[in-house]
Formats: C-alpha cells, sequence, structure tokens
C-alpha cells in the first residue's frame, strides 16, 4: 500500500474527491457550481472579519470613554480582558493598531502578567506610525511619565502634539499641562488654556479642572470665579473627585457663588468618601468649628486619624492636637508626643515647633532642652516664625544651647520681619537695652508700636512709658 505521505497517493486522493464532487455522469463540470462554496466562504470571511473589526472599534470606544471620565484604562482593561484579550492579540499579529495600543497598555499596567514596558513601547510605536492617535497619546505619556526608565519631556510633547491635532482629547490635556508646567517645551499659559478648552469642549473632566484652575487664579485667561466654579460643576458631575472638593473650597469661602458652609459640608463629605484627602482634613475641621453641620469632636478626630493613617503630617498634628487636649478622645500626651513626631520627621514645620514644645517642658516625653532647641532650629530654618521666636528665647535663657545674645536678636529679627508680635517685643527690647544689638531708642519704639498694634498688652504699656519719657 503506497504511503499516505507519497504526493501521488494526494493527488489520486485530490482526484477521486473532485469526481465525486462533480457526480456520476457529467462530462463537464458546472463553473457556477464549483464557484459557490468559494464565494459563500469568502463572503463568510468578509462578514467575520467586519464583525472583528467592529468589536475592536468598540473596544477602543469603551478605552477612550473610561479614561476620558478620569479613571484611567485599568477599570476597562481588567472587566474585559479575560473575555477579549485572544482578540487583541490576534489583531496585533494583523498589525492592527487597535490590538497592539490595547496589548500594550496591558503590558504597561502588568495586565495579564508581569510589566513588560521595552515591549510596550515596541508595540506602542508600530501603532503611533500608523497615525493611530490613541497610541500617539499612550506613547507620549510613556516619555512623560518615565515608564520603562524613558523620561524624556520633549519626545513626549512631540507625540502628545501629534495626537493632539488629531481631536485626542488626552493627548490635549496632557499637552496642555505641559505648556503650563514648561515640560518638554517653553512655559506658555495661553497655549495650555488653549489645549485645556479643546479637550475640555470635548467633555473631559481632568481639562476642564485644570481650565478652572486658570480660571480661578488668571493663568493664561482673565481671572472669572464664576466661570471657574461652572467647570468645576461640569467635572464634578463626571464624577472627578477634586473638582467635587473645590466645589466645597468655593462655597465656604464664597469664591464666584454666594458663601454657604452647608453646602461646602456636602461637597466635602461627597469627595471625603471618594478618598480625598484634603477634603477628608476639611470635614475634620467643619465638625471640630461647627462649620456647616453641628460641632462634633469626635467625628472630627474620626476624620483626623483617617488623614494622620494616610502618612498625612497635617492629619497627624490636628490628631495630635485632640490628644494633647482631649477632644474627641481621651487626653493622651504621650500618644499626642508620638503623632508630633511622625509629622515632625516628615521636616513639617508646625509639628517640629510643638514637638519641641514638649520637649522643652517635658510633657509626654522625657524633658530634653537640647533636642527641644534642635527641634525649633528644624522649623526656624524654614522661616516658620513661631519657632525663630522660641529660638530666640532659647539663645536668650540659654535653654539647650550657649547663651547668645546676639543669636537671640538674630532670630528675633526674623519673626519680626514676619510681623510676628511677640518676636518685635522681644527684638525692642533688645534695641532699647542694647543687648545683642546696638542701642537705638528710636528702632526699639518703631518696634514696640508694630507689636502694639497688634495688641501686644505689654509692648502697648512699655511704649506707654516710653513716649511718657522723651528723653
Amino acid at each position: 500500500m503506497p504511503s499516505q505521505n507519497n504526493p501521488l497517493f494526494l493527488l489520486a486522493i485530490l482526484a477521486l474527491t473532485t469526481t465525486m464532487l462533480l457526480g456520476c455522469g457529467s462530462d463537464q463540470p458546472d463553473p457556477s457550481a464549483n464557484n459557490k462554496p468559494v464565494d459563500r466562504e469568502k463572503r463568510n470571511k468578509e462578514r467575520a472579519q467586519a464583525a472583528f473589526v467592529k468589536r475592536l472599534a468598540q473596544d477602543i470606544a469603551d478605552y477612550n470613554r473610561i479614561k476620558h471620565r478620569g479613571d484611567g484604562s485599568a477599570p476597562f482593561l481588567l472587566t474585559v480582558y479575560d473575555l477579549r484579550i485572544e482578540e487583541w492579540l490576534e489583531a496585533a499579529q494583523q498589525g492592527r493598531p487597535e490590538g497592539q495600543l490595547l496589548i500594550a497598555d496591558c503590558m504597561l499596567q502588568g495586565i495579564g502578567g508581569e510589566k513588560q514596558p521595552a515591549e510596550a513601547e515596541r508595540l506602542l510605536r508600530l501603532a503611533a506610525n500608523q497615525r493611530f492617535s490613541p497610541a500617539q497619546s499612550l506613547l507620549g505619556l510613556y516619555y512623560y511619565f518615565g515608564w520603562g526608565g524613558k523620561n524624556d519631556p520633549a519626545e513626549a510633547v512631540r507625540w502628545l502634539k501629534l495626537a493632539a491635532e488629531q481631536g485626542n482629547t488626552e493627548s490635549q490635556y496632557y499637552l496642555g499641562h505641559c505648556y503650563a508646567k514648561g515640560e518638554g517645551i517653553a512655559k506658555d499659559l495661553k497655549a495650555a488654556v488653549r489645549w485645556y478648552r479643546l479637550a475640555a469642549a470635548e467633555g473631559s473632566a481632568l481639562a476642564q479642572f485644570e481650565l478652572a484652575a486658570c480660571y480661578a487664579q488668571g493663568n493664561g485667561v482673565a481671572q472669572d470665579l464664576e466661570e471657574a466654579v461652572r467647570l468645576h460643576q461640569s467635572a464634578a458631575d463626571k464624577g472627578l473627585a477634586m473638582a467635587i472638593y473645590e466645589l466645597g473650597v468655593a462655597h465656604a469661602k464664597g469664591l464666584g457663588v454666594a458663601q454657604d458652609t452647608n453646602k461646602a459640608f456636602k461637597f466635602y463629605l461627597l469627595a471625603a468618601d471618594k478618598d480625598i484627602v484634603s477634603a477628608q482634613l476639611r470635614l475634620g475641621d467643619c465638625y471640630a468649628l461647627g462649620l456647616g453641620t453641628e460641632r462634633n469632636m469626635k467625628e472630627a478626630a474620626h476624620w483626623y486619624r483617617i488623614v494622620a493613617d494616610s502618612c498625612s503630617a497635617l492629619g497627624q498634628l490636628k490628631l495630635a492636637e485632640c490628644y494633647s487636649a482631649g477632644y474627641g478622645v481621651e487626653k493622651d500626651l504621650a500618644q499626642a508626643a508620638k503623632l508630633y513626631r511622625l509629622a515632625a520627621d516628615q521636616g513639617f514645620p508646625p509639628a517640629q515647633y510643638m514637638m519641641a514644645d514638649l520637649l522643652s517642658t517635658g510633657r509626654g516625653v522625657e524633658k530634653n532642652q537640647a533636642e527641644a532647641a534642635r527641634q525649633y532650629l528644624q522649623a526656624a530654618s524654614q522661616n516658620y516664625a513661631p519657632a525663630q521666636y522660641r529660638l530666640g528665647n532659647c539663645y536668650e535663657y540659654g535653654q539647650g544651647v550657649a547663651k547668645d545674645m546676639t543669636e537671640a536678636a538674630r532670630w528675633y529679627r526674623l519673626a519680626a520681619e514676619q510681623n510676628y508680635s511677640s518676636a518685635q517685643y522681644k527684638l525692642a527690647s533688645c534695641y532699647a537695652n542694647g543687648t545683642g544689638v546696638p542701642h537705638d531708642r528710636d528702632e526699639a519704639i518703631h518696634l514696640y508700636r508694630l507689636a502694639a498694634d497688634q495688641g501686644h498688652s505689654v509692648a502697648k504699656k512699655v511704649l506707654a512709658e516710653m513716649l511718657g519719657n522723651k528723653e
């Protein structure tokens, strides 16, 4: 028996099959009968390909819509990955930019496997070179954010501009951001506003948010607080949490809208539930001060704790103040000291100042004047006036440092220049007595008057005495 791999055997089988298909007794094959299966197969393939392309187009539409909302692409990719990955791979293998983009984005985010930034870059370039604007945009972001260790603002702007000029809203937003910050291109606030406006008109919540900030601050456009509120509202309606928070700020301060602390509180609550730390902090303040809601220190401490747990130095400071005074929690100076220390270790001047205050008095921690002076110095070096004043005290009285009136006067002056009344009074005393600085009665009177005008009672008394004695 001949081998089935023998070419002749295969030809014989093919001939037999052809004869059976043509039918017995037929002298000539019917061309139309032979072509019908071929035509049908071709039409089926065309229909299948059209449906395939249509599904890809829908994927891209959904992908863009989710990104347009400001949520990034991950929610879409994670939701449909298992259902659509095979067709995306097939599309990429066919050289279709839709598949190349979607696979590349999955690789960048590690969806479906390990992150592969180099391969993602290669696929994005293939798609971008086909003038596919979503791929050009993502490639621009690849260079802008330095994914894969390739931070290149100028290259980012090049790709973002190509996509933006095709009407890609994501690229228009980020190109506006590059112009606003001067990243990869010369800073140009008017150009930033132009690109933000184009993206905002297409419904980009992020662009509406940034354009609102331009109107609020008068950057690249005439200041218009009402327009800022309108844009923030439009972005908030799309669920952008930071826009909701800014609406709270606007209502709290009466910026572009009538001041309304009740509405501000509601906006803060909505934004806080979306994990906006600034809103959570403001919400704590609302409960602490009774703004837009009843005063409730337990609720205030609750929100301050949430903020503190996010490693916010300001949240740690606020919660420490609660423990220090027993507001909404049981008074606990040791716990207050721990929180002050956490915030101080982040270089936060008010926390460094409060930590120094505890160390200087031994409240909640072991008394340590030298460490207190060091903490005052750290805060004072950041131009924090209360710490500059306290550091002046340390040098004047020799607390934790060697006594040095010249150094004391120097720190008093730095705080006095920030209109800190206690420092103005102390520096005035230095001039009046000639300690640490040359004696200068006129300068002393000037400084006493500055302090007195701010309500410093001792300065008022001394000033009255000096003016009564004109010798």
